[in-house]
C-alpha cells in the first residue's frame, strides 16, 4: 500500500513541476519585451528598437518614429491571460475540463504572433516613407525570436502534463 502512494506522489510532483516549468518560461517570455526587437538598417541608418518601442511606440524630440500597435502588445496580453487561467487552475479554482486546452491554445497563439513582430509594428508614415525611399531593411532581432520559442515551449511543457497520467 505504501508504493502505491509514493507512486501518486511522484506523479502529482512531476505534474507540478511542469505546471511551474510552463508558468516561469511565459513570465520569461513576459520580460523579452525589454530585450531588442527590431532592426532597421541602411547605409546610413542603423537603428535598433526594444519590444517596448515597437508595442508603444517611440518618439525621439518632434519626429515620431513607432506608434502604438495592438497586435503587439496582444501576445503579452494573452500569455497573462494563460498565466492567470493557470494559476487559478492549479490552485484548484478552476475545474474546467479543457482547461488546460484553452491554456495551451492561448499560449501557442502567443507565440505565433510574436513571430510576426516586425509585420505588426506601427511605423509612422514619415519613417515608413523613409524605410521605402532608402530601400531600409526591417529585420526581427532576439527578443521576439526568444519570447516565441519560450512561449511555445511553454505550451509544448502543458500539453505534456496532458499524457502524464494522474
Amino acid at each position: 500500500m505504501t508504493k502505491k502512494s509514493s507512486k501518486r506522489t511522484l506523479k502529482i510532483s512531476a505534474n507540478l513541476i511542469l505546471n511551474c516549468l510552463a508558468f516561469v518560461l511565459a513570465v520569461v517570455s513576459i520580460f523579452m519585451i525589454f530585450a531588442p526587437a527590431l532592426n532597421v538598417k541602411g547605409t546610413l541608418i542603423n537603428d535598433t528598437y526594444s519590444g517596448v518601442h515597437t508595442t508603444f511606440g517611440f518618439i525621439d524630440g518632434d519626429y515620431v518614429y513607432l506608434s502604438f500597435s495592438f497586435l503587439n502588445l496582444l501576445p503579452y496580453l494573452l500569455i497573462i491571460f494563460a498565466l492567470v487561467l493557470l494559476v487559478l487552475k492549479m490552485a484548484n479554482v478552476i475545474k474546467a475540463k479543457y482547461i488546460d486546452y484553452i491554456i495551451i491554445a492561448l499560449l501557442v497563439v502567443a507565440g505565433v504572433l510574436f513571430f510576426l513582430n516586425t509585420v505588426m509594428t506601427n511605423f509612422s508614415q514619415s519613417y515608413a516613407n523613409t524605410i521605402n525611399n532608402f530601400s531600409l531593411k526591417k529585420s526581427m532581432l532576439t527578443g521576439p525570436i526568444v519570447a516565441g520559442v519560450l512561449t511555445l515551449v511553454s505550451a509544448l511543457t502543458l500539453l505534456l502534463n496532458k499524457f502524464i497520467k494522474k
